[in-house]
């Protein structure tokens, strides 16, 4: 594995890159800057732009930094003076490549589209994939991936309780009852099998 020091700036905007960094060492920020370098130098619209993290909290800081360095390069296309001067270099580079009336056309298009961005945690990303392709996936239409099946579990279990135990004999019921068989007990064997563990 090749390990180098990451310039988002420079890096190839092709293939794919392995990031590992700790928080705080500007990983939002090369996100960032590499959405600006595919708007200047592959000119993709914004709105063709997927970009898939962890949280919603990353989301939303992503997303405010995608709109901060847009306009900022926008701005700069039309000769202001920004304060970052990664995204003027890059405006810069881009002008020298083609000319000033295409980056500026390219970067007011963005603009216009910036709540078109797709920024999105993989939860939502997975759900918004699954609604668009329903047919093609043999979904049902308007169904919700859960995030939390804990109030499944309780529902199936209470189910399963209703129907397989409380039938039972009372004498065999009270024999399950007195060894400490209870509804928790199969609730924590079923949530155990859900996370992965093997059960014999």
């Amino acid at each position: 594995m090749d390990i180098q020091n990451f310039n988002a700036s420079t890096v190839p905007l092709k293939g794919s890159n392995l990031i590992e960094a700790s928080a705080g060492t500007g990983k939002t920020y090369s996100i960032a800057i590499m959405v600006l370098r595919l708007v200047l130098e592959e000119k993709i619209p914004v709105k063709e732009i997927l970009m898939v993290t962890f949280t919603k909290a990353a989301v939303a800081e992503l997303e405010e930094r995608i709109r901060l360095f847009i306009r900022q390069a926008h701005k700069r296309s039309q000769e202001s003076t920004i304060p970052d001067l990664t995204i003027s270099k890059l405006v810069e580079e881009a002008i020298s490549n083609s000319s000033q009336k295409e980056v500026h056309q390219l970067l007011k298009d963005a603009v216009l589209f910036l709540d078109e961005t797709s920024v999105l945690t993989i939860h939502s990303f997975c759900q918004q994939t699954l609604t668009e392709f329903a047919f093609e996936t043999n979904q049902l239409f308007g169904s919700e991936t859960l995030q939390d099946l804990a109030s499944l579990v309780e529902n199936e279990v209470n189910k399963f309780w209703r129907e397989n135990i409380t039938c039972l004999h009372v004498n065999l019921l009270g024999q399950l009852v007195e060894h400490g068989l209870t509804r928790s007990d199969i609730t924590s064997v079923i949530r155990e099998h859900i996370s992965g563990k093997k059960i014999f």
